[in-house]
């Protein structure tokens, strides 16, 4: 019974996903821009607030809509990327004097989990190859 629910088979699908998708992305990449323009122009994180919590909440909100569609998505390496970026954006709170760094790591994963290959995209290291459902 949860495994069903957890690893529908098929994946669940819902009306205007693709659109959502594309809203929260579009919604992500305004709200990392403004902090790390806002930072790289020497602001601080504390005037930075709303662009950090929207940067935030715009991901979980997509890690949201990925897992209401499987949670599969958790042992693929596109899963792994985006949990490791949000790890990221947790170190520029805890280490503000390396914030910069941690965001430019964060757009670099972000930028060639994004764009990598299927192949890739969804090897699950834990299973050793390509997972899908």
């Amino acid at each position: 019974m949860v495994k069903s629910l957890l690893f529908p088979k098929p994946i669940r699908n819902f009306p205007g996903q693709r659109w959502i998708r594309i809203s929260i992305r579009t919604w992500h990449l305004a709200a990392m821009g403004l902090l790390v323009g806002g930072m790289a122009m020497g602001h601080p994180l504390e005037e930075m607030q709303m662009a950090f919590w929207h940067t935030l909440l715009s991901g979980a909100v997509f890690v949201a809509v990925e897992l209401l569609t499987s949670f599969v998505w958790l042992f693929q390496l596109k899963g792994w990327a985006v949990l490791f970026k949000m790890m990221l954006l947790a170190g520029v709170v805890f280490d503000p004097s390396r914030a910069m760094g941690y965001l430019y790591a964060a757009i670099i994963i972000g930028g060639i989990s994004s764009h990598m290959s299927g192949k890739f995209r969804y090897f699950s290291p834990i299973h050793g190859k390509e997972v899908k459902e």
